[in-house]
C-alpha cells in the first residue's frame, strides 16, 4: 500500500556481510579511561538492505555495558550449576542458557566459549528497519523511540477508560462505545500535555483520581423548595487541573438558580 514503516530489527539473526557491517559499528577503536571502562561514543549508522529498505543501527556504550553485565550474570549461573551435575537438565531446557552450552559425544555439558564471544559482538547495538530512505537516521530512531507513547495510550484506554472488555453485542453500540473511549483518550492526552507545560507532569491515572474526587451534594429546603449545592473535599491536584484549563473551581456552598416552589403547611 506504499506506506512508510519503521519496525524493530532482529540484528542477531542477521548473517554474512550484513551482520559484519552492523557489528562494525560497535567495534570502533576506543580509548580506555583510568577505570578501564569502555569509553566509545554513541554512534548511529545506516546500512542498505535492498533498494527499498535499510537498517538504521545505533551503538550505545551504556547499553553495551548493560548487555555484558547481564551475560556475565547468566554465565556465572551456568558455571555454578555445571559444578553440580544434578542441575544440568534445567539449564539445557532453557533457551537463555542453552545458547551458551554445547554437548559433546559423551553427553557432557560444557560452556561454549565461541557462543559467548559471538554474543559479545552484539553488545550495545540496536537497530530498526525502514523504507524511509530520505529521513535522517537520527530522526528514524527518534520516531521509533516514540513508540512508548502508543503503548501508553493502549494502557490508558484499557485500564483507565475501560475500552475493554466490551459488554455490548450490536455493531452500533460497540462502535459508539469505542468512539466515546477514543474521544475521552484525546481529552486525557490533551489535558496531560497542557498540565505538563503549565504545572508539571501528571499521569492519566492521577488526573482521573483527582477529577473523581470533585463531587457536589445537592440539598433542598423543604420549607421553601430552594435547592443548594455543597461541594465536597477534593484532592490538592484538582486546583492545578482547573487552573490549567482556565475553569473556576467552586468551593463554597451556593443556591442553585430558579425559584422555590410553594410548600403547603401541614
Amino acid at each position: 500500500k506504499k506506506l512508510g514503516y519503521i519496525v524493530g530489527a532482529r540484528l542477531k539473526s542477521l548473517k554474512g556481510s550484513l551482520a559484519e557491517k552492523v557489528q562494525a559499528l560497535g567495534q570502533a577503536p576506543c580509548l580506555a579511561d583510568k577505570t578501564g571502562e569502555d569509553s566509545r561514543k554513541a554512534s548511529v549508522g545506516s546500512i542498505a538492505v535492498d533498494e527499498k529498505s535499510r537498517l538504521v543501527v545505533s551503538f550505545s556504550p551504556l547499553r553495551a555495558r548493560k548487555d555484558a553485565h547481564e551475560r556475565q550474570k547468566m554465565i556465572a549461573k551456568v558455571q555454578k550449576r555445571l559444578q553440580n551435575s544434578g542441575q544440568i537438565k534445567p539449564l539445557v531446557g532453557k533457551q537463555g542458557y542453552r545458547r551458551f552450552l554445547k554437548l559433546d559425544g559423551k553427553c557432557q555439558v560444557q560452556l561454549d566459549e565461541q557462543a559467548v564471544k559471538k554474543a559479545a559482538g552484539w553488545d550495545g547495538l540496536h537497530g530498526v528497519r525502514t523504507n524511509l530512505l530520505e529521513m535522517p537516521a537520527g530522526e528514524v530512531l527518534e520516531q521509533y523511540h516514540g513508540l512508548w507513547q502508543v503503548e501508553d495510550c493502549f494502557r490508558v484506554s484499557k485500564h483507565g477508560l475501560r475500552v475493554r472488555p466490551i459488554f455490548h453485542w450490536t455493531a452500533g453500540r460497540i462502535q459508539a462505545h469505542v468512539a466515546i473511549c477514543f474521544m475521552a483518550l484525546c481529552c486525557v492526552r490533551h489535558l496531560m500535555y497542557r498540565v505538563k507545560l503549565q504545572q508539571g507532569a501528571m499521569s492519566a491515572q492521577a488526573i482521573r483520581r483527582a477529577l473523581l474526587s470533585v463531587q457536589v451534594s445537592v440539598y433542598e429546603d423543604i420549607s421553601t423548595g430552594h435547592r443548594y449545592e455543597l461541594p465536597g473535599r477534593w484532592q490538592s491536584e484538582v486546583e492545578k487541573l482547573y487552573k490549567t484549563m482556565g475553569v473556576k473551581l467552586q468551593g463554597a456552598a451556593r443556591r442553585l438558580e430558579g425559584e422555590g416552589r410553594a410548600v403547603k403547611k401541614p
